[in-house]
């Protein structure tokens, strides 16, 4: 296994688990959004999408990075539901489908070390939340 596909399956893990905590902890709104990216982590780990989804997946953690504040201010994800970013999302899996592996290796070393880090940090976010609110 080289390097870019144990990222991409060490993504594809914290995103199962993000979801997962998500569903425990009622938060829909960051089910739904985690559940759609894990589509698209599949798809990257069987070499099916192109780096146009990089931009896309940052707007996700983007967004539930918001979501995550919301939560330690209110106590609820608030009520933004981030439907062009799911858009966008869906379309990606459309259309990147047919995507050749060799476009899926321009994805760079440092693109997925950046990704994994902020990825970590969501994941760490969600462990905070989940303490914050008493979920075990």
């Amino acid at each position: 296994m080289n390097t870019n596909q144990y990222l991409n399956n060490q993504r594809l893990i914290l995103e199962q688990t993000l979801k997962g905590m998500a569903f425990t902890m009622g938060y829909k709104k960051i089910q739904r959004m985690t559940c759609d990216m894990e589509k698209v982590f599949y798809e990257i780990c069987y070499g099916k999408m192109d780096t146009n989804i990089v931009d896309i997946v940052f707007q996700c953690i983007d967004a539930l990075e918001a979501y995550r504040m919301n939560i330690i201010k209110f106590q609820d994800e608030g009520t933004e539901d981030n439907e062009p970013i799911i858009a966008k999302l869906n379309t990606v899996l459309k259309e990147g489908a047919d995507a050749s592996v060799s476009d899926l290796k321009k994805i760079t070393e440092e693109q997925n070390l950046l990704f994994m880090q902020r990825t970590l940090l969501v994941t760490e976010s969600a462990n905070s939340i989940k303490k914050k609110v008493g979920v075990q």
